[in-house]
């Protein structure tokens, strides 16, 4: 019994001695002082020392040389993970950067789409091959107008025939065609694939303003008239270069 008990206290006894033990206080390079230090977990540039207060980073180049010893740490390690952790900072700071520019551009598209883009119809007045179209088109613009209805707000209320026949004023929503050219043939230079197109031919879609075209008449006169594309990356070029 007695040999069994002397083995246990000198297995306990190695235990505590293979361990290093945590200091009561911690004083780092630079003189700063933790007290109630309850643990020391070191790490690749430095130590985490958990105090009374709560828990502290100590940076390798403010550890003493005694310290930098103790816990087997050395300046080319800690200037190896410094730079490391460096780099991956650098690293998502620019997916940051990048996710921000890539939702801010996709918010101005959406803003400008909404600004512009419009829903045209119309009919092919001349094939320009390989460029575009000159095109006989009007848009859709919705407005509102005030109109008589009957009033069938007393029909449950009174037996008054007369009451049947009260009118109001009501406001509803209408549409219009708006032509998209600015001369009297209403003429407008549509950008767009022209496979497939003749004269006549009807065309519909949606359309993004992108400055003026000039082409010359029958007669040799010199005409500038709007012009339009059907490419949404062809408008962003063009209100990038208005710039």
């Amino acid at each position: 019994m007695k040999l069994l008990l002397s083995l246990f206290c000198l297995l306990f006894a190695g235990i505590c001695f293979a361990q290093d033990p945590v200091p009561a206080s911690f004083t780092s390079r630079d003189g700063t002082v933790y007290t109630g230090v309850t643990d020391v977990k070191v790490t690749p540039n430095g130590v985490t020392v958990t105090h009374e207060a709560g828990i502290s980073r100590v940076g390798f180049y403010n550890l003493t040389d005694e310290q930098i010893a103790q816990y087997g740490l050395s300046q080319e390690t800690a200037a190896a993970h410094t730079a490391s952790e460096k780099e991956k900072a650098r690293q998502a700071q620019a997916i940051q950067q990048k996710v921000t520019l890539e939702r801010e551009q996709a918010r101005n598209i959406e803003e400008l789409k909404k600004k512009y883009a419009f829903q045209a119809s119309g009919s092919v007045f001349q094939v320009v091959p390989g460029a575009g179209i000159l095109f006989k088109g009007y848009k859709e613009e919705a407005y509102f107008a005030t109109e008589q209805r009957e009033d069938g707000s007393l029909r449950n209320q009174t037996s008054d025939p007369r009451a049947y026949k009260s009118m109001v004023s009501v406001k509803v929503q209408r549409t219009r065609r708006i032509p998209i050219g600015d001369n009297d043939m209403n003429l407008a230079f549509l950008e767009c694939t022209t496979d497939e197109l003749s004269d006549n031919d009807g065309v519909n879609g949606t359309l993004y303003p992108c400055g003026t075209h000039s082409y010359t008449t029958t007669i040799g006169a010199l005409k500038t008239i709007p012009k339009f594309t059907t490419s949404l990356e062809t408008f962003l070029r063009y209100r990038q270069s208005k710039k």
